[in-house]
Formats: C-alpha cells, structure tokens, sequence
C-alpha cells in the first residue's frame, strides 16, 4: 500500500534519534547518500524499503540499503516518503547483489535495477497502484508426474543447499523439471527456472504446461522476460511476492524477483554463454543462481545436455553433486554426416555435392531443410593489393557487404557505408573485391539451384518472429537461430562452416563446439532429422569425440591441457580492459602498466599478468582499447587483494577509463 510517512510492518526496528538510511538511487549515481529519517516516523525503515527522496530540487525513488548512525557530521535532508509499507526488495535479494557488487565490481545500482522493475521506480506512486498485502496462501497440489529414474524426492525440495548437475538429453530434463516443479506445489514452495532466451524459457514454460494440471498451471505458473508489458510484469511481481505464483519461467533477469517461500532454482543450458550477462551489471547468471540458493538454503540445479568444463571440475572435486543416477550424455544422432570439404574444389564449399544431393531428395519428399553459417550478409570485402579487409574507420571491425540493401555495414558497431561510396582501397586506392560467403550469397545460390522452392533467409541474432507459422521449404540463417529452430518439423539441418567453430583463436573454442554439436542432438532428437557437418578436419578432437560418442574422454583431455596452461577452471582470470580516445596515450600507458604488473605481481604468489592485448577491433564506441589477463589461484576472491594492489600505481591518467570483467568467458589467448 502506498504511505506518506506511515507505519512499518510488525517486526521493525525502534526509532532511534540519531538514525539516518544510506539508499542508493537507479540513475547511476554510483554511491549511496545519507538522509535522516523523519521524526514524525514511528519506526526504522527496512532495508530493501522503496523510499521517495529529494536531490538537487528533484524527488526520485531510491531504495534504502542501511540503516543506521549517521556518518556524516553536517545536517541530512530528511527522506521524503515511504513508498510501500513493505520492503520491495529482500534480505536475501539485498544480500545477493551485495554480494555480486563486490565480486564482479559492478556498482550496486546496477543489481539493484534488476531487483526493482521499472513500474515500481518510475513514474510515481498513482502510476504504481496499491498492492495487496503479504498473505499466506494455502499450497496447491496437482495430480502426480509420470515416475522418472531419478525422482527429485531424493533431493526433498525445501532441504539445505546443494549444487546438482544435471546432464542428459531434453526429454530427460523436462522429466525432471516436472516433477521438481509438482514437488515444490505440493510443499507450498516456489521454483525458479532460468534460461539464457526468451525461446529457451517459452519452450521450457510450454513443457511444463503439458506436465502439470491444467488450472494449476494457468493459477500457480508465470513466464518472465523483458518484452513483456508492464501490466502482466506488475501481476507477475505481486504474485510472487504473496506466494500466488509458485512456478516462475523466466530470462536471467527473474534471478533478482522476489519469492515469498523460495524452494528451488534451476539454470536451463548451464554452458549457453547468453548467461553471461552483456548488459547491465557484469556477472554470471550461474554463479547468481548458486549464491542465491546457497543464501535461501534450498538445492539448484544446473540442466545441459554437455556441460561446462568448469561444472565438470566442481563436480570431480565435489564441489557439485551429481544428480541422482548416472550422467546421461546425448550419444550422436545416427544420421549424421561429416563432409570434408576441404578435399573439394573452391566453387564446391559453399555447398558440397553430398549436401546438394540431400537437400533435392529432402524437397522430392515435400519435406524441410535448414542450412547454418555463421556469417551474417553477402560477402566480406578486401584488398588483393594490401591483402587486407575492409574494416571500419570507428572501431577497426570487418565490414560485412549486404547484397539487399547495398551498402557495408560493420559487425562490431553497426555503422553503415554505401556500397558505391566504397569502391576502392582507402590505402592503396586499388579495386575492392569481394571474397567468402555469407547467409545472403549461400541463398542466391539455392535459389539458382532449386528455383521452385520457398526460401527464408534471415539473421538469427534479430530474428525474434515465430518460425512454426512461416511457411518454408529451405531456411538460410546465422548460428544464433539454433535455439529458435526447436519444435520444427525439419528433415534436413546442415552446418555450412564448421570450421568456424573449430578454429579460432580463443581458449573454449573445442568445449563451444563440442557444446553445439550436443546441441543439434539435443533440439532434434531421434532420426527423423539427418545433419550435415561441412568441415575441412575430421580429425579435431571436438568433432572425432563427438562423432565417437565418447564425451568423458573429451572432458578428460580439455581438463588436462586447461590444467597446463594455467587456464579456468584451475585459476581465476580478471580481464582488465583500458579506453581511450588518443592511441598513442593509451600504448604509453599500456607499457607502464604491463611494467608496473610485472613488477608487482611478482609477491603475489600464483599471479601473473599477460598482455598487453589489442583486440581486434581496436575501438569500442571511438576508443582505443588495450588488455591485460592477471591469472591468480583459485582459492582467492579477484578483487579485494588485486584492488589494494593497483592503488599503489595511484590515478588512473586523465582520458584513460578502466573496464573489469571477473571470470570473463572469453578471451584471446595472448
């Protein structure tokens, strides 16, 4: 219920004088202020409260975070109003993007947004509405889920925490997912499963629609993501917070909700790297979901039909448990045929002669056939006399030539140059050319090929349209459509560039492969779909461990050659990333620093620096950029120790702006 200046829930702390609240605002402030609560309050207000404060002639919603002595000696404003008699935000949600603040140094603002949706911080109370009050509500039970192997009653749902890797292919999980969800109904807890797309959680919430009962699951069960509308986000957020919601499917977002009775946290596609958070504040939503259940005490579940090696590594140390029975890798499809299209000619690998049979036997049967590359647009562009591509003159990235529009468009900024603007080299002034393929070409091509056929052509990182009412005979897309793909009828899956996924210069590039061939098993179970694998080595260990149906030896021989190298999951990496605008200022700097860590580092036993590192693209946003890696033992938290360390380099030089990424999931070996 809205208040000015009313009274706190039972249970709050005594009024005392001398007591002010730290609370931090959502505008990126970056700190938070003191303000003296108002003497006409008959109580403390609670951290996690929504409060309305003045800054600088402005009133805003800001959340208290302590609550206390005052620390400042001078006079405090004092706050404006209570918002909500009850905190929005809870001691373990609090408690959690503390903790996350201090381990990925995100600011706290930043987690603080998550927990607090827009509808509740922006536009005012009369926007807001009145919610009900936190009642308890009576647990509902449904009729009992078809018995699997292992039955999550092993764990008891509500029990103390503990971390369960689940792995196995997506009947499994589902059978899985269902029946944790029936037990925590039957308890009269809530779970919580959290997937890296809004694809993944719609086909995850679609599943468990079929396993549970119909009224129940229409009463008790909620799909979360950000597209939304800030209506049904409203009901959502109020139903769980009073206990009427007890089944939650959302985006990585839903991790900061509040649950009234938290039960059990899942994370679907534990290795899909779109939990790794590329917006907003800088962590793994992972890492999130396991401190979270350790903080409410309840069990989480990591579900993946191949898991990550770091998940591998903590559950040979005991770290993770395994879930009850045997891990179940999903053994390669029958039907699976790896083309070596390096023994081709150069006009042939784009779609070998193997493929191109298949895809006419798949249209003679009036069935479908999809084809991957990952390559978005026409072509690339380059010059045959400088032997270099055309790259952006903001941020050093490829351009990429797209056929339908005419013009170049950057694969890093976005930024777009008219095709007959560019013509020529801008070193050497020579004739531009064009070299590759992307989806666009591939296209072009089927179209010569099989001109009968309806074609689709799109790009799977801005595809958001539901493909089950498209009409299509062959599908053209970029890698990112895979997940989207799950559900279809398709007779045919091909991936046109394997080698894409094999090759490049990053250390997880043979766990990410071997993830997605796993993940083509996983969308399209059984034979009814044949795959095509073009790749010019059939002998990379990814593809041949696969192919073999031998996924623990893979694990084995990429624990191995990580533990050599010094490489996660055997130390911790913090990934140190400096802008600006001048290059020639930030490669002095780089210097010093790299001297400076060298010399440093050297007491710190298990540390070391590599770098610097100039990625390509040189520029982020027009600035330069220049990396470091700083390696450190496992058992050390990355932070605390490394920050006392660079103070004693003191300030940062004007112009020079500082980026830290914890735990980073990529980087370019250096």
């Amino acid at each position: 219920m809205v208040a000015d200046g009313g009274t706190k829930p039972d249970g709050a702390p005594e009024k005392s004088p001398l007591s002010a609240a730290a609370v931090e605002f959502f505008d990126g402030l970056g700190k938070p202020l003191s303000y003296a609560i108002p003497e006409e309050w008959p109580s403390l207000p609670v951290p996690g409260s929504l409060v309305e404060v003045s800054r600088r002639g402005r009133s805003l919603p800001a959340l208290v975070v302590e609550v206390g002595p005052p620390t400042f000696a001078g006079k405090l404003k004092p706050l404006g109003r209570l918002l909500f008699q009850e905190p929005v935000v809870g001691k373990g949600v609090l408690r959690l993007a503390r903790q996350l603040s201090s381990y990925c140094g995100s600011p706290l603002h930043e987690f603080l947004e998550l927990a607090v949706p827009p509808f509740l911080r922006g536009g005012g109370t009369e926007k807001i509405g009145e919610f009900t009050a936190v009642q308890n509500v009576t647990a509902a039970s449904g009729p009992p889920f078809r018995e699997v192997a292992s039955s999550p009653s092993a764990i008891s749902m509500g029990s103390s925490f503990g971390t369960y890797l689940l792995v196995g292919d997506r009947g499994r999980r589902l059978d899985v997912y269902g029946a944790a969800a029936l037990e925590c109904l039957a308890l009269g807890k809530q779970a919580l499963f959290l997937c890296a797309e809004i694809s993944t959680a719609e086909w995850v919430f679609r599943s468990l629609s079929s396993a549970l009962d119909g009224d129940i699951f229409r009463e008790r069960c909620a799909l979360w993501h950000g597209s939304l509308p800030d209506q049904r986000r409203r009901e959502i957020w109020q139903g769980l917070r009073t206990g009427k919601i007890s089944i939650l499917v959302g985006t990585d977002a839903a991790l900061f909700l509040p649950l009234r009775w938290p039960g059990l946290f899942t994370v679907e596609n534990e290795e899909d790297s779109g939990h790794r958070s590329s917006w907003g504040p800088n962590f793994h939503c992972r890492d999130g979901a396991i401190w979270r259940a350790k903080l409410e005490n309840v069990p989480c579940i990591l579900g993946s039909a191949a898991p990550t090696l770091e998940s591998i590594h903590a559950l040979e140390i005991g770290k993770f448990f395994r879930w009850p029975g045997e891990v179940n890798f999903s053994s390669a499809p029958a039907k699976i045929y790896p083309v070596n299209v390096g023994e081709l000619d150069p006009q042939d690998r784009s779609l070998s002669p193997f493929l191109r049979g298949r895809l006419r036997r798949v249209l003679e049967a009036g069935q479908r056939a999809v084809l991957l590359h990952p390559s978005k647009g026409f072509s690339r562009t380059y010059c045959p006399r400088c032997t270099e591509p055309l790259r952006c003159s903001e941020c050093s990235g490829l351009f990429t030539f797209f056929s339908d529009e005419k013009l170049h468009r950057c694969g890093h900024c976005g930024r777009t140059v008219a095709a007959a603007d560019v013509l020529r080299c801008p070193a050497c002034n020579a004739s531009l050319r064009r070299v590759g393929a992307g989806i666009q070409k591939i296209d072009n091509l089927l179209n010569r090929i099989f001109p009968g056929a309806r074609h689709l052509c799109c790009d799977g990182d801005t595809t958001s349209e539901n493909l089950r009412g498209t009409p299509f005979d062959i599908l053209v897309g970029t890698m990112p459509l895979l997940p989207k793909l799950h559900g279809l009828d398709i007779a045919l899956l091909a991936l046109l560039d394997v080698d894409f996924l094999l090759f490049p210069k990053n250390f997880r590039s043979s766990e990410r492969a071997f993830q997605c061939f796993h993940g083509l098993r996983d969308h399209f179970p059984g034979e009814s779909t044949e795959i095509v694998l073009q790749v010019s080595n059939l002998e990379h260990p990814a593809l041949r461990y696969f192919l073999n149906g031998n996924p623990n030896a893979f694990y084995a021989k990429e624990l191995a050659a990580r533990e050599s190298l010094g490489y996660p999951p055997f130390r911790r990496l913090l990934r140190q990333e400096f802008r600006c605008a001048d290059a020639v200022i930030l490669e002095k700097f780089s210097d010093r620093w790299g001297d400076f860590l060298r010399r440093e580092l050297k007491f710190s036993s298990g540390a070391e620096h590599r770098g610097p590192v100039y990625p390509i693209p040189r520029k982020k946003k027009s600035q330069y950029c220049a990396v470091f890696y700083i390696f450190f033992p496992r058992d050390r938290l990355p932070l605390e120790p490394l920050r006392r360390i660079f103070s004693r380099f003191g300030e940062l030089p004007r112009g020079i702006r500082e980026i830290l990424e914890v735990d980073p999931t990529d980087f370019d070996c250096p």
